[in-house]
C-alpha cells in the first residue's frame, strides 16, 4: 500500500473515532435484588402469590422450592437485613439481597436455587465472568463447600438425564463454584470465575452443585431444629465480558492490505488482548462479494476498479455486545500470483 493511502487510513481512523470501547456491562439486571414486586417483603407467605420471593427478573424451580428476598424498605417485618428469621447481615451494596437454603437432615432433604433468564442467549465460543457474593446466615447449623453457578440452555437441562434431585440438589457440575467451605457469617464471600461459553445459554442458575451435600460433621453448634440447614444470603450477582476496543482490531492477512481485483482471496482479521476464538468477527467489504466466513477468516472478491480504495469495516462481538467498527482502507490491485489463496478457511 502506498504512502498516501496509509496517511488516508490514519485520517479515517481518527475521524471515525474507533478508539471507543464497549463497557463491560452486567448481563444480570437486578443483580443486587434491589427491585421487587408486590410491596415490601414482609413474610414468608405473602398473598396473592403465597411466596416471599418477589425479586424482579428472577425466578425459581418450583413453588415448593422458593428462595427469599430481604430489603430495608418500610415494613420489612421478618425479612429485614438487620434482623430476620435466619440471622442478620447488612447488604453488601444497596438495601437488599436474596437468600436460599439447603438441608438434608432427618430424611427431609430440601434445596432452593436462584434462576435468572438473560434478555438474549449468550453467544457460543465467547467468554463471560460469573460472580456473586454469599454470607452464611447466623442461625445456620451447617454450611456447604460447593456453592456455585451454572449456565443452562433450558431449565429441563437441570434434570434431563440426571439422577433424581430428591435429595434437594441438582447432580450437575457447576461452571463456577467456591473452592473451600463457605462458613463466613460476619462478612461476604466472593465466588467468581471465567467461563468459556459452549452453547446459546439462556439461564444462570445459582445454588449447590457438584454432588454437594451438607457437611453434617461441620456443625456451627447453633441450637434449634429449625436451624438444621445451610442458609445463605446472596448479593451482587454479575455476568460480564471483557471490554472491547476497536483499536485492537487489525488485518493480519494480506499484510500489505492489497486485494486483487475480481479474484477470490482470504482476508484474516485479528484482535489483540483476547483469543480470536473467543470473539465473533463481523466484516463489511464495500464493492465486494464475500463468502465462506469462518469467524475471523473470510473470502473476498472485490469488484471495485483497479487503483480504487475500499474502506473495509471490521468489528468484534461477544455476549455483552460489540466494539465499534474499525475502518481499514485496502487497495484494489492488478491480480498476480498471490491472488486466489483461500487455503486458510
Amino acid at each position: 500500500m502506498n504512502f498516501f493511502t496509509r496517511i488516508l487510513g490514519i485520517l479515517l481512523f481518527l475521524t471515525l473515532g474507533i478508539y471507543s470501547a464497549t463497557v463491560s456491562q452486567n448481563l444480570v439486571s437486578n443483580g443486587g435484588f434491589e427491585s421487587y414486586t408486590g410491596g415490601c417483603p414482609s413474610a414468608a407467605y405473602d398473598p396473592p402469590t403465597g411466596r416471599n420471593f418477589k425479586a424482579t427478573d428472577w425466578t425459581y424451580i418450583s413453588a415448593a422450592n422458593t428462595p427469599d428476598i430481604f430489603n430495608s424498605c418500610s415494613g420489612c417485618s421478618g425479612f429485614c437485613p438487620s434482623s430476620n428469621t435466619f440471622g442478620a447481615q447488612s447488604p453488601r451494596t444497596g438495601q437488599g439481597y436474596a437468600g436460599f437454603q439447603f438441608y438434608n437432615v432427618a430424611a427431609n432433604p430440601y434445596g432452593e436455587y436462584l434462576i435468572y433468564e438473560f434478555d438474549n442467549a449468550l453467544i457460543p465460543n465467547t467468554q463471560v465472568t460469573i460472580g456473586f457474593y454469599v454470607s452464611l446466615g447466623d442461625n445456620s447449623q451447617y454450611y456447604l463447600k460447593k456453592v456455585g453457578a451454572k449456565l443452562v440452555k433450558s431449565l429441563s437441562d437441570l434434570t434431563s438425564g440426571q439422577p433424581s434431585n430428591s435429595d434437594g440438589f441438582f447432580h450437575l457440575s457447576s461452571d463456577v463454584s467456591s473452592s473451600n467451605w463457605v462458613s463466613n457469617k460476619t462478612g461476604w464471600t466472593q465466588i467468581q470465575g471465567t467461563v468459556n461459553v459452549s452453547d446459546s445459554y439462556n439461564y444462570l442458575v445459582i445454588g449447590a452443585f457438584d454432588n454437594q451435600h451438607l457437611a453434617t460433621n461441620r456443625s456451627t453448634n447453633t441450637g434449634g431444629s429449625f436451624n438444621e440447614r445451610a442458609y445463605y444470603y446472596v448479593d451482587d450477582v454479575s455476568v460480564t465480558c471483557p471490554s472491547l476496543n476497536a483499536n485492537n482490531i487489525s488485518i493480519a492477512s494480506p499484510t500489505d492490505l492489497d486485494l486483487c481485483y475480481n479474484e477470490w482471496q482470504t482476508v484474516k482479521a485479528t484482535y489483540s488482548g483476547i483469543n480470536d476464538n473467543l470473539l465473533k468477527f463481523e466484516f463489511i467489504f464495500p464493492s465486494s462479494y464475500t463468502q465462506g466466513q469462518t469467524n475471523n477468516f473470510i473470502n473476498v472478491k472485490p469488484i471495485a476498479g483497479i487503483g480504487s480504495i475500499i474502506n473495509t469495516k471490521v468489528r468484534v462481538c461477544h455476549s455483552c455486545g460489540c466494539s465499534a467498527y474499525k475502518t481499514i482502507p485496502m487497495d484494489i490491485v492488478t491480480p498476480d500470483a498471490t491472488c486466489g489463496d483461500t487455503s486458510e478457511l
